[in-house]
């Protein structure tokens, strides 16, 4: 019974992980490659990534599932007779669930769309910065 509420969070921890990994994509590709005239579209694919990322971490079903294997802010590695793998595994994904559950998913998205769209901001205040520079020390 345990090892099978166990095996339901790994395949839920599986499919929050593929998001977190494809919004890292997103935001690397922004960082290196992305046209300039991308980045409002590409802030509204990483808000939206983030926001089911959140939806799926602060699942009733991650909640209950967690609550049946004994798992609370006191006992994060919930049942002591289960694997001592297991246990590290409930730890890791219970910290993420109770730091998420303290957020809103409006939050969590607007924060993610600020910070895509922050991040263009500061490249092209940096290039101007430099760009100030070296018009300075040419003209010296």
């Amino acid at each position: 019974m345990m090892s099978a509420k166990i095996e339901r969070l790994t395949t839920l921890g599986k499919e929050i992980y593929t998001l977190v990994h494809t919004a890292a994509v997103l935001g690397w590709d922004q960082h290196t490659y992305m046209p300039e005239q991308g980045t409002g579209e590409r802030a509204k694919q990483i808000s939206l990534l983030e926001g089911m990322i959140h939806e799926k971490i602060t699942a009733i079903e991650i909640t209950a599932l967690l609550s049946d294997l004994e798992v609370t802010p006191e006992n994060p590695k919930g049942n002591a007779s289960l694997p001592e793998l297991d246990r590290a595994y409930l730890r890791h994904l219970h910290r993420l669930h109770y730091r998420a559950k303290k957020l809103s998913k409006e939050l969590v998205v607007e924060l993610a769309e600020e910070t895509s769209n922050g991040q263009a901001v500061w490249v092209e205040a940096r290039k101007k910065n430099e760009d100030r520079k070296s018009t300075r020390l040419n003209s010296s």
